[in-house]
């Protein structure tokens, strides 16, 4: 995957940041309660959005942590940064295998009080 720089940080940098996250939230394993509940084969189509009213940043932070995830997902951004979206406001749209879009949505529910986890479209 070719990275982008992002905020100012250079393509190894971002790797870096998101090689960490995804270490310290789903460990060496995997994340055990998706691997339980959720099929290996299953796809999803799920379109993330707002919980309230916020301004869209960190768009591009979050199409590498998909990607990061499963580098066949397919990610539609719907928004950008610097937009202002009222509450229940599509920011993209994910799809692909359903377990890595699963932890990369929980990672941004737990991040981040104005994303809402996953909705399937």
């Amino acid at each position: 995957m070719s990275l982008p720089p992002i905020a100012g940080l250079d393509a190894d940098a971002v790797s870096h940041f998101v090689q960490s996250v995804l270490k310290e939230d789903l460990g060496l394993g995997g994340d055990v309660t998706t691997d339980l509940t959720i099929p290996a084969d299953a796809r999803l189509i799920a379109t993330i959005q707002t919980r309230e009213q916020i301004a869209v940043a960190g768009i591009d932070l979050a199409q590498v942590f998909f990607e990061a995830l499963d580098p066949d997902v397919r990610v539609e951004r719907l928004a950008r940064d610097g937009d202002e979206l009222q509450a229940g406001a599509p920011i993209m749209r994910v799809e692909g295998r359903a377990r890595p879009i699963e932890n990369g949505g929980a990672i941004f529910d737990h991040g981040s009080g104005g994303i809402v986890l996953l909705r399937a479209a």
